[in-house]
């Protein structure tokens, strides 16, 4: 019976054209589904308990007579979840992170050369890397720094950005490069071998990049900057949105990143936050050293139905 039903939902959620993986696995009797979205491979997870299961099973004939309700239902979500065509150009023509002080620029054709070289590890990985488009942006608190964007497109995952900093050396046209990869280790390294400068205008920026680029368990912590962003579905934003069965408000809860409070040796900071599954609102205290500490969080919205998905070298 479980073969069954897997079939069917996998038949029919796979076959949705935003769909771009679909996992499943029976526990306890309860149907656990795992949804993949194009174009940005985010996340939707559902669950279907074993006794809704059972009450739309013919335990004599074992077969499944009225799952269609309940794959109706999923599929709906789903389909609410699907990414905006303003999200799909975001998703695929600029990296996903950005600053809110500057704007990423596309790299011209002889630096473009040069990044290939450098970088070539990951380059290499893609088919056609001669049409590679590379995006820099300045990173006003590396001094001579810039971060490096790429969209590195595989069977895996339909959109992974690369993220790197790129140093200036000593020597005149050298660089050194660090792999962005969710460790916390390539930005302390920079740190030491660039220290990094602080200023009241660009504090801000280099949180969201800290906040970021540093992955826990669940991903990144993607800070807000400002409502309706792209990487939040715009069903969440709506403020009809109902989750668990209350009015999820996120507009009025939104809280824009600001300063707090300065101080000689560390600044405080509140923002809107979204992590895994959960959008709460923090307070962050980041030292003039570049270290980042959590202070306060109160969620807004946790076990949303739809999960941060960054994924990163």
């Amino acid at each position: 019976m479980n073969t069954e039903i897997d079939t069917l939902f996998n038949k029919a959620i796979t076959a949705l054209p935003c769909v771009a993986k679909y996992t499943s696995k029976f526990k306890d009797g309860d149907y656990h589904g795992y949804v993949f979205l194009q174009p940005d491979w985010r996340r939707y997870s559902f669950l279907i308990k074993a006794e809704k299961l059972r009450d739309n099973q013919d335990l004599t004939e074992k077969k499944p007579l009225c799952l269609a309700p309940l794959l109706a239902t999923q599929i709906s979500k789903i389909q609410q979840l699907t990414a905006t065509k303003n999200h799909q150009e975001q998703a695929l023509k600029q990296p996903l992170f950005s600053l809110l002080s500057s704007n990423w620029h596309i790299v011209e054709p002889s630096k473009a050369a040069q990044l290939a070289k450098s970088l070539s590890h990951f380059v290499d990985k893609i088919d056609n890397h001669l049409a590679l488009t590379f995006f820099s942006i300045e990173l006003s608190f590396y001094k001579q720094s810039k971060l490096i964007s790429f969209l590195q497109s595989d069977i895996n995952n339909h959109q992974k950005w690369c993220y790197f900093i790129e140093a200036a050396t000593d020597k005149p046209n050298h660089y050194q490069y660090y792999t962005l990869n969710g460790l916390s280790a390539p930005i302390h390294d920079c740190n030491t071998r660039i220290p990094v400068e602080l200023t009241k205008s660009n504090t801000l920026d280099y949180l969201c990049f800290f906040c970021f680029f540093v992955q826990s368990e669940g991903g990144s912590f993607y800070i807000l900057p400002e409502v309706n962003d792209p990487i939040i579905p715009p069903v969440l934003w709506d403020k009809n949105f109902i989750h668990n069965n209350q009015l999820l408000n996120l507009i009025e809860c939104f809280i824009p990143p600001k300063v707090k409070h300065q101080g000689k040796n560390s600044s405080i900071y509140e923002a809107t936050m979204y992590f895994d599954c959960t959008i709460s609102v923090v307070e962050l205290e980041v030292f003039n050293s570049g270290q980042v500490r959590l202070k306060t969080s109160k969620d807004i919205a946790s076990a949303l139905p739809f999960r941060l998905q960054i994924t990163l070298s």
